[in-house]
């Protein structure tokens, strides 16, 4: 349904009056992202400027130093704020501002490099255990005595006539035994004589 526009002395129909109410506030959502990004841009460089001019960054600080910016505006100054941060007298002749200016940071030590320990040395190998010299055998304390060795009796040798002449007696007795019988005296006489003969190495 058409509506009449007082301003234009016509109709304007509902689709129109949607398109334009859309455009505005597309319009509207633009400038609001712009403006967002201009304060984003802004307090960036302002805490930069901060930082670049010594003073502290903390948001704290920076709200207490616009503060005192915008009073030294009202008081005169012509600069903007980083021109006050940086100006001699602007921000550091400020007696509130000038204590917000940032504390030096303190050197960090730098960590005590610890050497590695070195590799402990491989042990020594043993050494051979010493032969032992050989056992001396054990020293007899008795006196030392000369082997006795027995020397067999030599019987003396004889020659055949000694030995015949030997016989001669027992030689007779044997025959004697024999006569009479008796053997028993005649294996005696007969092994004398033998032994006799035996002297001379040969049994006749």
């Amino acid at each position: 349904m058409p509506i009449n526009c007082p301003h234009c002395n016509g109709e304007v129909t509902q689709p129109a009056i949607d398109q334009r109410i859309a455009d505005i506030n597309e319009k509207r959502l633009l400038a609001e992202r712009e403006r967002d990004g201009f304060k984003l841009m802004a307090a960036k460089a302002t805490n930069l400027g901060a930082r670049a001019n010594g003073f502290d960054a903390t948001p704290d600080a920076i709200e207490m130093l616009e503060f005192r910016h915008n009073k030294a505006k009202s008081a005169g100054y012509e600069g903007d704020f980083l021109d006050w941060l940086a100006d001699a007298k602007g921000a550091k002749a400020d007696p509130i501002a000038s204590r917000l200016v940032a504390a030096a940071p303190s050197p960090v030590a730098a960590p005590a490099v610890v050497a590695p320990p070195e590799p402990a040395a491989p042990p020594a190998p043993a050494a051979p255990a010493a032969e032992s010299a050989p056992t001396a055998p054990p020293v007899s304390r008795l006196p030392n005595a000369a082997p006795t060795t027995t020397t067999p009796a030599v019987s003396p040798r004889l020659t055949a006539e000694q030995v015949t002449k030997k016989n001669e007696p027992l030689k007779k007795s044997y025959e004697q035994a024999i006569q009479s019988g008796n053997k028993d005296r005649a294996v005696q006489l007969r092994a004398e004589m033998d032994a006799n003969w035996k002297l001379m190495g040969d049994t006749p």
